[in-house]
């Protein structure tokens, strides 16, 4: 049996994907996973996988009986339904983009902009009976150790070799291209909405240190490719890492914050390796594409 983190490869699509979670009914393991290259796997007659990382740390062979997958090249659309002063509101086949804000001593935010098909518009009554969850409260962007180093070998894999840069904003887009699937057979003339690209960017606002202790500028003169990690909350289930292991300048600037001499960091996420940053060493070699940004929640 392998363990939730384990990464596997399919040996007829070259497809590897991260196991989430699994359960165990009679003799059989039943995983949940989550694709992270290429894909999807061989749904037809199951595919052989091997296992590239194992969380048990066993290893070997397995035989994975892939009853469905999912393809990078469409994800799953929402249907959007608002309730407004006696209106109701139905959007249909949506997807969109989010952007994610941090500022210093405040609930980080994660801001989605989506578009769908207008589905109805109708007079409806005033939804009642509904209980709103009761979360815990927000983590607070505070008491967080950023991480930055540089990311293309495995020889800074760990936090330890991560400068810690003094930071008071983040702010993330994911940068997704959206498009019209437009039909004239389709009731509406419009199918759905698609996402046919992503392009994502960023910026941060270090304060200005010597090159000996954070090199910004080598960093920017030589384009090299950073790794940016920055945790949020410090409480399980109330506490995520966001991992951007491609973090490329681009045309950085200086600034002030209130006297004190910062850097005005724009950049481009453009994916990279990810690296057991608790233990060191590589974890996942899963190149730029489609990992430009990982969101880690922690649960135990």
């Amino acid at each position: 049996m392998i363990a939730a983190g384990s990464l596997i490869e399919g040996q007829t699509s070259g497809a590897r994907a991260v196991l989430l979670e699994d359960s165990v009914i009679g003799s059989s393991q039943i995983i949940q996973i989550s694709p992270v290259r290429n894909g999807p796997f061989e749904v037809t007659g199951g595919e052989t996988c091997t296992v590239v990382f194992d969380a048990n740390g066993l290893g070997g062979g397995i035989a994975v009986n892939v009853l469905s997958s999912e393809s990078f090249s469409k994800w799953p659309s929402v249907s959007l339904n608002f309730n407004e002063d006696g209106q109701a509101i139905q959007a249909v086949g949506a997807r969109g983009n989010v952007a994610f804000n941090f500022e210093i001593n405040r609930p980080a935010t994660a801001t989605f902009t989506m578009r769908g098909v207008l589905n109805s518009t109708t007079d409806a009554a005033q939804l009642t009976g509904i209980t709103a969850d009761a979360p815990s409260s927000p983590p607070i962007w505070q008491g967080s150790a950023a991480g930055w180093v540089e990311n293309e070998t495995s020889a800074n894999s760990g936090t330890a070799n991560e400068y810690l840069p003094c930071l008071t904003s983040l702010q993330i887009d994911a940068g997704v291209t959206l498009a019209d699937r437009k039909c004239a057979s389709a009731a509406k003339g419009l199918v759905e909405i698609l996402g046919t690209g992503r392009a994502g960017t960023g910026s941060i606002d270090p304060e200005v240190t010597l090159e000996a202790d954070i090199p910004w500028l080598t960093y920017a003169k030589a384009g090299t490719t950073a790794r940016l990690r920055v945790p949020l909350g410090s409480v399980d289930g109330n506490q995520f890492t966001f991992f951007m292991p491609g973090v490329q300048m681009d045309s950085p600037s200086y600034g002030d914050r209130d006297g004190i001499a910062t850097h005005d960091i724009p950049f481009r996420l453009t994916g990279g390796f990810h690296h057991n940053v608790a233990g060191g060493g590589p974890l996942l070699d899963v190149f730029g594409g489609d990992n430009e940004l990982v969101i880690v929640y922690h649960t135990s």
